[in-house]
């Protein structure tokens, strides 16, 4: 009678544990969907009544997601940081009252959309004209030391997929260097003066203030202007091949002697070990020493043959740096109209960042302008991509 009693109590609870509704820490989320929108992408799931919030986690690869956002459950999410190019990767959890959380959803990726610009835009003229700026403000006021990590995402193209002959500039920093000394460096389609007569990609660095050749030093294969069309000036330029790709460039104060300080630019394919060292230029001595913050990177369509389409072309900022690896503490955006007058582009550009660190910027005949100007980049968004890191390499002086 014994044994009976307690086989027949060792199967009930045997019974009883199969009917157990399973632990909170062990729900798997279900009904976990992506939709993909403009620059944005919706994030949903099917609540159950023991959760009270949902947790969302974000990365821009599979295996580095951090927690993101906290929502209501049954609450639908609209993630408007994203891209529409950059692939996104999420997954979820529930949290119940007492704070405990369930098991992880699996990890779902999607890409924004872009939207299209019913309106194709107007031809370019052959005046210079201003499509996006983006300005750096750093803690430390002044430095010595600028580079910057950029990607190539489209080549300027027309709209039968050829390549745009014009003339397209991207200057990195357009900036002060000492007692109020104007510089700017970049790459364009077109560099002028070649010695060879045939204007080519390539980059230059150029200053104000002076027509004087002396200021400025020459690497093999590169050459110099002095002008004064754009006021006195004088700058170093060099053919630079640059295709789709990342790259990274920087301009440093390399030396000083009794007139002045000279600054360096360098330039590399980021896959390449090696930078290719441009030209220097000095700038004279003054009362205050260093670049000054505050300025920025923008681009710039000049020299365009008449009624040439209006190109498109995406590039990004992707990591800047200053003297010993200091961020920007913000990034804030600007359109040509906030910075001169308004022009037939204005509705035809677009600058965003798809994950609170990297700076894009969008031009062509059918972009839609989606994002207003701001602070597009804060310190406390920069860390939100950990799936790319650039380690911090300075170049060298020959």
């Amino acid at each position: 009678m014994k044994s009976f009693l307690k086989l027949f109590i060792l199967l009930f609870l045997l019974s009883c544990s199969k009917n157990q509704t399973p632990t909170f820490n062990t729900i798997t989320p279900q009904g976990f969907s992506l939709e993909a929108n403009d620059y944005s992408i919706t994030v949903t799931h099917t609540s159950i009544n023991e959760a009270s919030n949902v947790n969302i986690y974000k990365g821009y690869c599979d295996n580095e997601l951090s927690l993101y956002e906290t929502i209501g459950i049954g609450e639908n999410y609209i993630d408007l940081q994203t891209g529409f190019s950059e692939e996104v990767y999420y997954k979820i959890s529930f949290v119940n009252s007492e704070g405990v959380e369930s098991d992880f959803s699996e990890v779902k990726s999607i890409s924004g959309v872009e939207p299209i610009n019913n309106v194709r835009s107007q031809n370019v003229t052959n005046r210079p004209i201003g499509i996006h700026y983006a300005d750096y403000h750093f803690n430390s006021q002044r430095f010595t030391r600028i580079k910057q990590i950029f990607t190539i995402h489209e080549l300027p193209t027309l709209e039968n997929g050829d390549e745009y002959d014009g003339g397209l500039y991207w200057n990195f920093y357009n900036g002060i260097i000492n007692d109020n000394i104007g510089f700017y460096f970049g790459i364009q389609t077109l560099v002028s003066g070649d010695p060879d007569g045939q204007a080519s990609k390539g980059v230059i660095f150029s200053r104000w203030k002076t027509r004087d050749i002396s200021n400025y030093r020459l690497s093999e294969g590169g050459w110099g202007q002095s002008a004064g069309y754009e006021g006195d000036f004088i700058g170093i330029r060099k053919e630079f091949d640059w295709n789709i790709g990342t790259y990274e460039i920087e301009i440093k104060m390399i030396e000083s002697d009794d007139l002045g300080d000279w600054y360096g630019l360098f330039i590399r394919d980021i896959e390449d070990e090696d930078f290719t060292y441009v030209g220097s230029i000095r700038f004279e001595h003054g009362s205050i020493k260093g670049i000054r913050s505050g300025a920025g990177t923008w681009t710039e369509i000049y020299g365009a043959p008449s009624s040439m389409e209006f190109p498109r072309w995406h590039v990004s900022i992707d990591d800047v740096k200053i003297n010993n690896s200091e961020e920007p503490e913000r990034i804030q955006s600007r359109y040509f109209e906030e910075v001169w007058q308004s022009n037939q582009f204005d509705d035809y550009t677009n600058i965003f960042t798809p994950d609170g660190k990297e700076v894009h910027f969008l031009m062509g005949p059918y972009v839609k302008r989606f994002h207003q100007s701001g602070n597009i980049v804060t310190s406390s968004s920069m860390n939100q991509n950990n799936c790319v890191s650039y380690e911090d390499i300075t170049a060298e002086y020959p």
